[in-house]
This record gives structure tokens, C-alpha cells and sequence, in this order.
């Protein structure tokens, strides 16, 4: 059976339901009121007494208060003081500073490296952790100008100067001056040491037309280029500024965390940095020194100074070596030139900074002729059976005074093709050609009546087909663009004097011998004899020839780029090499004859003025003959008299790179 609780009959107590338990909140209430009951002599019954309303607004007024100091501290803190404090958070951690990376290196075509990184130090400045006070700011700069041993107020000057926090303030600081200021650091919170790279040129006179240098980064670079740090280095000259995006490769991203006295507690790299691209020259080492040695020999021996080489592979536009004399120590940039040196070399007359192979323009003298040769056989002015009469000397009427007016030659040739022409070098088959012939009342009788030759602007037609009076486009800074006179360029240029503004014959006539107002680089000259040697095709001469990684793994070739072909018929270029090729057998470039292979020269003399008896003396060489591999042509400045100069310097050398180096 089923029944229901017994229940109790009410008697005014609380009861508890019988399954419910007593919980201690009841107990406490109950006993704190039977206390209250009998101190106050009644028999209250109240379970709760209210909060007197005095106290509840007291605690209020309290809570409102802290309240209000809690968030007037966090303004001061956030929005007043906010950038203060940000700016002490930065002199205890200095996040986001640029890694350096390490410069890529270069190499010759064998892969000899001619490049390394040295380590080196530099010391900065971080000038918001310097002393606000002036004197005591003062004090530290002085503390450290004893140290780097330097002027004290010019460093101060030159650091308070300064537009950026962080700035450098030495470089390749030498061990003895790093330990000194490691003895002093704790002293000079707002001074540290970086680790940095210098460049360290292998035999740097050698290669410093070429490779070039580098120089720290100055305060506008920062402001316009991404991702460098004060204590960067930058391509100032040569392949080192060409290749500036390869070589430098890629900042990373670290992060320093200072105490507040400054000493280094953490570091992390939030990036890495990326090694630079390895840049791979067609450059051929050996022969660039040995070049360099035969010139600086022959330089000596005839009494000149100054001098340029340049040697392509006509295969590809490769240059296999580049000889500017005289040179100079490009380490001394990498290291920090001193003023002192800087103005010694400025000031240096022979003016070893130039780079005369890319940079310097010369009258070429007779190493025109293979291209004046080229222009009138494909202009059918002459042709391979042509013979035309070379006396000692062409003599034509003056148009205006009826003056006879001569133009000589060395001796005399008598009947000449242009074969024989070009191995002799004979000034007056060359006037003719050029610059064509009316017989007159001066002329030998066996000179044409009347003779029409190239003229002017036919010959800068060719010349510009074969690349001179233009920029070849090589991958090096300072290329001169030459010139190449016509009768346009002769008005403007004389456009102050009406009597020197006219082109005459004459003018044509030392055009075509390469003297008067053309002026080329040589290499502009090595480049248009490249196109002969290699049948016709002018490429734009370039040194380098791929970037490879660290592990000299390939990651990119620079294909050869043609500038033009076909420009010239290859029969008629045949006939050109053919004539240089006879300069060797019995012509001008005999001295060529006992090389280890078969070679084809043009050699040329221009003289620097009328009234002085010295000379640019040229040669420009390719072999081996049927197969040219490679393309040499120097020029030696002030020569005195007639004397071989330039052709001593390519026998030597190409007998060294054809037999003697093995």
C-alpha cells in the first residue's frame, strides 16, 4: 500500500520538510538573532537589518574616487605621456633594424674570385640614448673622440648635425679602438659596435677599371632607396654600381632588447637577410695582368704614361679584359678614403681614376681604313680588282684662293688595290675612296679625271652601321659616345665662326684616315673589328656572363645581345679580313708574323696636333684567323716620333695567351 508523510500540527515555528536538510546560512541567522534577542531585553524576530544609508553613500563616494585616479592615470599614461614612454620602450628594444646581408662576389670566367668580404666594425650612434643634459652629452662625445682619436667638437658637430636617430659614426674600427671603447660601453649607453663586411680587392689595380668599388651609403641614398641601414655599403663605380641589385642581395630584420642601461638582454631575427648574387665575368684574369704587365713594359721602354686596352670575344661580345693605365688601389675606397687621398688622387694630372678603354675618345688614326674599305665595297665605289694610283702626296685646288693645297702620305705606293691598301696603309688610295678626286693643274697625271669617292655622309653611314658615335651599351658606368663629324655637325659646332662652318674636301679626306674631328673609344674601335673578325654580326660587349649562389650553383645567364647584322655582305668583309690579314704576312703588322696561331691586324698613328711630334699610337688584332676567338685593341698616348708602340704589346701578349700560358 501506498501512504503520505505523517504530518505535524503547525505551532507557529518554521518546519523543514522532511527530505529537505538545515543549511548553515539558517543556523547562523538563527543564533546571531537569539543573541541579538537577549542583549537588547526583547524577543525580536527580524532575520535582516539594513545598511545605514550614511554608509552605503560613503563606500559609494570611495569607489567613485578610486574610479576617477584609476582613469586619470591611464590618460597620463596612454594619450599625455603616451609617446614618451613609447620612445623609452624604443631605447629598450630596438625592433625592425636592418640586417645587413653579406655582398655577393665576383669571379673571372675560370671562376678565380676576384672579390671577398673582409669582417669589419663600425661604431654608431643611437642619439636618443644619449644624456639630455649638454654637458654631459658633450663629456660622452669627447669620451668617445678620444677613443676613435679624432676631433672632438667636429664629431660632436657632425653627430648633432645629423637627420636620423641612428647614425654611424666610424668605420673599420681597428681592434685596438674596440677594445677601448668595450672597456668604456657602460659609460656611453648611446655608443655600440655593428659587425659590418668590407670589400677586399684581390690585386686591385689590376681590376679597378673593371670591378670598381664601393663607398658607404650617404644620407639622400637612405631617404630614396628601400632597405638599407646606415652602415651599408653601395657600387660607387664600375661592375660594383652596375650590378648594385645582384651583388647586394637581400636586408633582413632583427630585433635588439635592451636594459635601461643599455646592455644588450635579447636579440632575434624576425627575417633573414639573403646573400648576394655571384657575379661570373667573361673577364679572363690572367690575361687582363698579363695585358697590364705588357703595356706598363712598353710604357717604360718608349717614354709614355697613359694607355687602354680592350680585348672581346667576337664569338659572343664577352670582354676578356679591360687595361686602363694608369690604375689605382680600389681598396683604399673600401676601407674609407681619407680626404687627404681623395684630393691626392683628383688632383693626380695622369688622372688614374678615368677609365679610358669606355671613357676616353681618341682620333684612331689609320685603324678606320677596314671600314672605309668595307663602306666603298658595298657601296660599289671600288671593288676587289680595283687599283687606283697612290703617289707621295695628293694634290688638289683650293676653291677659293687656286692655292695648291697636298695632302701626303709616308712614301710612295704607286698602283694599289685595296687589299694592299689596308696591309700598307695607304693614305692616298684612302683620300680617293673617301673623299673622291677631280684632276686639276696639280695632279700627277696618273690620278683619275674624275674620281667619285664615298664622301662624307656615306662614310658616317658605315661607321655608325659598325658602331662608332654611339654607345655600345656596355654593362659599365661612364661610356662616352664618340663622335662621328659630317657637315651638320660641323655648323653647329663652329656656329660662332662662319669661315670655319664649312665642310670642305679636306675635311673628308682626314675623315677617312681617321684624323680632324672623329673621335672614338676604343672600345667602340675592339667592338666594329670584332663584327669583321666574326663576319658581320655587332653584338653589345658585356662582362658579365651569369650570377651564380653560394655554392657557385647557376641561377641566371645573361644571353648575348646582337645590335645589328648582315649590315655588310660577307664577301666584301672577306676582302677587308684578307687585307688585315696581309698587314701581317708583309704589311704594317709583321712584327704579328711568328705567332703561335695566324692573325689579321690593322695598326694606325693619329697625330695629338700639328705643331707636336706625339702620337696615339694604335693596333687592333684578331685570331686566330679562320676562327677568331678573340679581338685586342690598344692604344698607347703620346708616343714621341713614329715608333711601334701599341703592336710590342699585342705580340707579347697574344704570344702568351696562344702558347706561353700553357
Amino acid at each position: 500500500m501506498f501512504g503520505f508523510p505523517r504530518r505535524e500540527p503547525y505551532n507557529g515555528k518554521k518546519v523543514q520538510p522532511p527530505s529537505a536538510e538545515i543549511e548553515f546560512q539558517d543556523i547562523l541567522l538563527d543564533s546571531l538573532e537569539q543573541k541579538r534577542a537577549r542583549d537588547s531585553g526583547g524577543n525580536t524576530r527580524r532575520l535582516e537589518t539594513p545598511i545605514p544609508r550614511a554608509a552605503f553613500l560613503a563606500f559609494e563616494a570611495f569607489f567613485l574616487v578610486l574610479l576617477g585616479i584609476l582613469l586619470a592615470r591611464s590618460l597620463q599614461l596612454q594619450i599625455i605621456d603616451g609617446l614618451t614612454y613609447v620612445k623609452l620602450a624604443e631605447q629598450n628594444v630596438l625592433a625592425g633594424a636592418l640586417l645587413v646581408p653579406e655582398r655577393g662576389v665576383i669571379y673571372d670566367r675560370y671562376m678565380t674570385q676576384l672579390v671577398f668580404n673582409k669582417p669589419s666594425f663600425d661604431l654608431i650612434v643611437d642619439k636618443r640614448r644619449l644624456a639630455d643634459d649638454y654637458q654631459e652629452k658633450t663629456k660622452e662625445i669627447r669620451d668617445v673622440a678620444s677613443i676613435l682619436e679624432v676631433n672632438p667638437e667636429a664629431l660632436r658637430d657632425s653627430i648633432l648635425r645629423g637627420k636620423f636617430a641612428v647614425e654611424a659614426v666610424a668605420d673599420n674600427l681597428d681592434h685596438e679602438k674596440i677594445l677601448a671603447f668595450e672597456e668604456k660601453k657602460n659609460q656611453l649607453p648611446g655608443f655600440f659596435v655593428a659587425p659590418n663586411t668590407v670589400r677586399d680587392y684581390i690585386e686591385g689595380p689590376f681590376f679597378a677599371s673593371i670591378v670598381g668599388y664601393t663607398g658607404k651609403i650617404n644620407e639622400e641614398e637612405i631617404k630614396r632607396l628601400a632597405n638599407y641601414a646606415l652602415q651599408d655599403s653601395i657600387g660607387r663605380a664600375g661592375l660594383e654600381k652596375s650590378y648594385e641589385n645582384i651583388l647586394r642581395g637581400e636586408a633582413g630584420l632583427g630585433a635588439l632588447e635592451k636594459d635601461a642601461r643599455g646592455n644588450v638582454i635579447g636579440q632575434s631575427i624576425l627575417r633573414h637577410s639573403v646573400l648576394g648574387g655571384g657575379l661570373v665575368l667573361w673577364l679572363d684574369a690572367g690575361l687582363q695582368k698579363k695585358l697590364t704587365e705588357s703595356m706598363q713594359r712598353v710604357l717604360a721602354a718608349v717614354g709614355a704614361k697613359k694607355g687602354a686596352a680592350i680585348a672581346i670575344d667576337p664569338r659572343s661580345g664577352g670582354v676578356l679584359a679591360e687595361v686602363s693605365i694608369p690604375s689605382f688601389d680600389n681598396n683604399i675606397f673600401s676601407r674609407g678614403i681619407s680626404g687627404q687621398e681623395m684630393e691626392k688622387l683628383q688632383n693626380n694630372s695622369l688622372n688614374p681614376l678615368f677609365s679610358r678603354p669606355v671613357s676616353g675618345l681618341y682620333p684612331t688614326g689609320s685603324t678606320i681604313k677596314p671600314f672605309i674599305s668595307a663602306a666603298g665595297l658595298q657601296e660599289g665605289v671600288i671593288s676587289e680588282k680595283t687599283r687606283i694610283y697612290a703617289p707621295s702626296e695628293v694634290c688638289l685646288k683650293n676653291v677659293y684662293s687656286g692655292a695648291k693645297e697636298c695632302y701626303e702620305d709616308w712614301t710612295y705606293h704607286g698602283w694599289t688595290d685595296v687589299k694592299r691598301a689596308i696591309a700598307e696603309s695607304i693614305n692616298p688610295f684612302f683620300y680617293i675612296v673617301g673623299g673622291g678626286y677631280k684632276k686639276n693643274e696639280f695632279s700627277d697625271p696618273s690620278l683619275p679625271d674624275n674620281f667619285e669617292g664615298l664622301g662624307a655622309p656615306r662614310i658616317k653611314k658605315y661607321l655608325e652601321l659598325f658602331g662608332w658615335g654611339q654607345k655600345t651599351g656596355i654593362d659599365i658606368p661612364g661610356e662616352a659616345e664618340g663622335r662621328v663629324p659630317d657637315a651638320e655637325w660641323k655648323k653647329n659646332y663652329f656656329s660662332d665662326s662662319p669661315t670655319d662652318q664649312v665642310w670642305r674636301i679636306g675635311d673628308t679626306y682626314n675623315l677617312s684616315i681617321g684624323q680632324g674631328y672623329l673621335l672614338a673609344t676604343p672600345l667602340q674601335v675592339a667592338n666594329a673589328f670584332a663584327a669583321i673578325a666574326n663576319g658581320g654580326t655587332l653584338y653589345q660587349p658585356q662582362f658579365a656572363q651569369k650570377i651564380v649562389d653560394d655554392k657557385r650553383n647557376i641561377r641566371q645567364e645573361f644571353a648575348s645581345k646582337t645590335i645589328r647584322e648582315g649590315f655588310i655582305d660577307a664577301e666584301n668583309l672577306e676582302i677587308v679580313r684578307e687585307g688585315m690579314r696581309d698587314a701581317v704576312r708583309y704589311g704594317s703588322s709583321a712584327m704579328l708574323s711568328d705567332l703561335p696561331v695566324a692573325a689579321a691586324a690593322k695598326t694606325g698613328t693619329a697625330q695629338i696636333s700639328a705643331q707636336s711630334d706625339l702620337y696615339y699610337n694604335w693596333v687592333s688584332v684578331f685570331a686566330p684567323y679562320e676562327n677568331p676567338e678573340i679581338v685586342i685593341t690598344i692604344v698607347i698616348e703620346n708616343v714621341k716620333g713614329l715608333q711601334a708602340a701599341a703592336l710590342p704589346v699585342a705580340d707579347e701578349t697574344l704570344g702568351w695567351y696562344f702558347g706561353g700560358r700553357l
